[in-house]
């Protein structure tokens, strides 16, 4: 089992008060034993469905990994 906890290195907030994780997917392939292209098509899977938004600043700096909660709404 994957025991990690996140450090105020990896959590963020960016100029819209948004907190995100800032990965490289190298990073994120490391953590969870799996390769940097399995990590990709997997965020690339999670965009698709809008679980994750995922947005590159600069070259040479981390993804800005944004976790979007699904809208659930209460049933009178």
């Amino acid at each position: 089992m994957l025991d990690m906890t996140l450090n105020s290195d990896m959590v963020q907030t960016d100029k819209r008060g948004r907190r995100y994780l800032a990965f490289y997917n190298k990073t994120i392939a490391e953590i969870i034993d799996r390769t940097p292209s399995t990590v990709a098509q997997s965020l690339r899977e999670l965009e698709d469905v809008g679980l994750v938004e995922k947005k590159l600043i600069a070259l040479h700096t981390p993804y800005h990994i944004y976790i979007k909660l699904p809208i659930v709404e209460s049933v009178p």
